[in-house]
Order: structure tokens, then C-alpha cells, then sequence
């Protein structure tokens, strides 16, 4: 059970990590997407009806947030889908909560 908890703790540094990075790479923006990082963290892929739906923005905006944070390199879009809403995906996210970690020996 120990390595379990030492395993979720790592994860949770990683991702608490990655959300400091992300904040610094959208800067001073005032552009609500900030907002967006911890929707992120919790899953890392995000589609365009997701953050219309959160922030009660326009499709268009929903779609300029998610430029932006592209811009900043922490999404990048997933291909199209006839039928469906654009999608996106945070890698660094994906990696952070799926790598193996050392066990503490």
C-alpha cells in the first residue's frame, strides 16, 4: 500500500508541477484561458462543447481559448471527427499521470 501513496503522491507533485508551468506559459494573459488548467489536470483532453459549456462562451470563443493555449504548447488539437466537436489534448498531462515511477528503495 505504501507504494501506492508514495506512486499517487509523485503523480500529484508532477501534475501540481505542470499546473505552475502552464500558468507561466499564458503569462499576465487575462484571457480566461487560465481558467482551462485544471480542467486539464483532471482529464487531458478537452473539446470545444466542454469549454463553451464551462465558461459560457461562444463556440468561436471556446475556440480562441483553446487556440491560446495551444499557442502556449500545452494542447495540441486531435483529429477531426466528422459530426463531433473539435478536441484537444494536453500530452504532458497524459505522460504525467501515466508514467511508471521509480519505487523508493
Amino acid at each position: 500500500m505504501t507504494v501506492q501513496a508514495n506512486d499517487a503522491d509523485r503523480r500529484s507533485e508532477r501534475l501540481a508541477d505542470l499546473a505552475e508551468e502552464f500558468r507561466q506559459r499564458l503569462g499576465g494573459s487575462r484571457s480566461r484561458a487560465h481558467e482551462l488548467i485544471d480542467s486539464l489536470l483532471a482529464g487531458p483532453m478537452i473539446s470545444t462543447q466542454h469549454v463553451r459549456d464551462q465558461l459560457q462562451v461562444t463556440s468561436t470563443g471556446a475556440t480562441n481559448l483553446l487556440r491560446q493555449l495551444e499557442g502556449a504548447g500545452i494542447v495540441r488539437p486531435m483529429a477531426r471527427v466528422p459530426g463531433r466537436s473539435n478536441r484537444w489534448v494536453a500530452y504532458e498531462v497524459m505522460r504525467a499521470t501515466s508514467e511508471e515511477t521509480p519505487e523508493a528503495g
